[in-house]
């Protein structure tokens, strides 16, 4: 196997692991929350910081995306005073877009408070976590310089540490009675720690005073003709992450918007595989892009098709076949109500986990207008479907408007990427992978008619009789052997 593959797969599995115990350390504040504040309280803080996450985009124009790409081109060229006045260009926008978006949002604070948020609390919230938008932003631009140079140990260690960090903050304010305060104090100063701590990181990726700035304006028209598309693609995928919360908060209740938020985040808590593959593809997309090495992409691209949807099937169900349980145990009864929204919201994240990577390759190989189209008519029927659908069914409306918008990313996603890059057709596997998940799911509601027993042990039982079918049955169905299960276990 090529040193690209070897690279791709240890750093795959290394961000995995580490996104895994990031995942857990967010999860595990969520809980917090929930068990620490009302339900009310709890929709409240998840609202405004809801509310706030859905603008911040304006901040980077798409500059973070554009400077990982252009320094791993010019690191390949080694254009070392260009890869400088990228930095210099998209930290310099970026601090002045924050600035404003900071002082747009305190004037407003009160008039949202009013008649948005309908809770005069959501002020003194929203005046606190706008802090959160200038240090969130320095910590990310040390990490897109990271990821352009392809630091992937480095970068993988950031998102556990932050979580962590935000977890003990959070808890530690608590013990200080801040009550619903106290996350937001967490996310300001814990974003204000992480850029401390990533400064000799990134200054050690690359001596920035070694160097000079040349051809500014040119190098900053490259970055955003480059990062305006991607801004319309970011733009599209929070309206299909945030519209529906969004919506909630102004048709529906504040409970009704708590309960979505312990839906929405155990659903897509899988998403992390997608990020993780993506900080390591994106660089590597642009790089063997620009070497003309087509195949040794196709190939890698074949390769994630045919495992993504095998490996997330089992985890991913299971969670569904439980999700009242699951609901219940972790943050209360008051909150099973969400269990049908979580189901509908499993598979969307299934589908939108293959798409994350499709669309991760058509920006790497320099196509992000084609992911734009794609994310932005997306956005649109979600928007749309969320409109209609909340008034009338609430939780479960917003969950179907923005599981149909996951599949419709994931279908054309995969068929342009086709377009570009010669690849085996992967329908014909996927459609046998969801048979077997369908199976497992049958296996287990039946089992769970059968077994009467603690409900842990039934759990237990239940999943490893199902997992054991759905291994079977992959087999069955081809779709992995042994042979080629060896030969990529070697790159590990």
């Amino acid at each position: 196997m090529t040193n690209y593959t070897k690279k791709a797969v240890r750093g795959t599995i290394m961000l995995m692991i580490n996104s895994s115990l990031a995942s857990v350390f967010s999860y595990l504040l969520r809980l917090l929350l929930a068990r620490t504040l009302s339900i009310e309280e709890f929709g409240l803080y998840y609202a405004v910081f809801t509310f706030l996450s859905f603008f911040m985009f304006f901040r980077s124009f798409g500059l973070d995306s554009a400077l990982v790409k252009y320094i791993a081109e010019f690191e390949v060229k080694k254009e070392y005073n260009k890869i400088k006045t990228a930095i210099a260009s998209a930290l310099l926008f970026q601090l002045v877009s924050s600035i404003i978006f900071i002082g747009i949002l305190f004037f407003l604070s009160n008039f949202l408070a009013a008649t948005y948020f309908k809770n005069p609390m959501a002020s003194s919230l929203m005046k606190i976590l706008i802090l959160y938008v200038p240090f969130s932003m320095l910590y990310l631009f040390l990490m897109d310089i990271l990821q352009g140079f392809q630091r992937i140990k480095v970068l993988s260690f950031v998102n556990p540490v932050l979580k962590f960090l935000f977890l003990l903050l959070t808890f530690i304010f608590f013990k200080l009675n801040y009550n619903i305060f106290s996350p937001a104090l967490a996310l300001v100063i814990g974003s204000g720690l992480m850029f401390l701590l990533l400064i000799p990181f990134a200054s050690k990726s690359f001596n920035f005073f070694k160097y000079k700035i040349t051809n500014f304006k040119f190098i900053t028209k490259k970055l955003f003709l480059f990062g305006l598309p991607v801004v319309m693609v970011t733009f599209g995928g929070i309206i299909i992450s945030y519209v529906d919360t969004l919506l909630l908060i102004y048709f529906r209740t504040m409970t009704e918007v708590g309960i979505y938020n312990v839906a929405l985040p155990t659903a897509t808590i899988f998403l992390f595989l997608a990020g993780g593959l993506s900080t390591v593809l994106f660089p590597m997309a642009s790089e063997l892009w620009a070497r003309k090495e087509k195949q040794k992409l196709s190939d890698g691209i074949t390769l994630l098709y045919k495992y993504s949807f095998l490996l997330l099937i089992p985890f991913m169900l299971s969670v569904f076949s439980f999700a009242k349980l699951f609901i219940r145990i972790l943050f209360g009864q008051e909150f099973v109500s969400g269990a049908l929204s979580l189901q509908i919201l499993l598979i969307g994240t299934l589908f939108y986990i293959v798409a994350t990577i499709n669309n991760t390759i058509i920006s790497g190989i320099g196509k992000p207008k084609v992911v734009t189209k794609t994310i932005l008519f997306a956005a649109g029927a979600n928007f749309v479907l969320n409109l209609i659908l909340i008034p009338f069914f609430g939780i479960e409306g917003a969950a179907f408007a923005t599981t149909l918008s996951y599949l419709f990313v994931l279908i054309v996603s995969t068929i342009k990427l086709k377009q570009f890059i010669k690849l085996q057709s992967p329908w014909k596997s996927w459609c046998y992978t969801f048979i077997c998940g369908a199976i497992f799911v049958g296996v287990i509601n039946i089992l769970k008619r059968v077994l009467v027993m603690n409900e842990w042990l039934e759990l237990i039982l239940a999943v490893t009789i199902s997992v054991s079918v759905y291994i079977l049955l992959i087999f069955v169905f081809k779709l992995v052997d042994l042979k080629e299960i060896k030969k990529y276990a070697k790159l590990i």
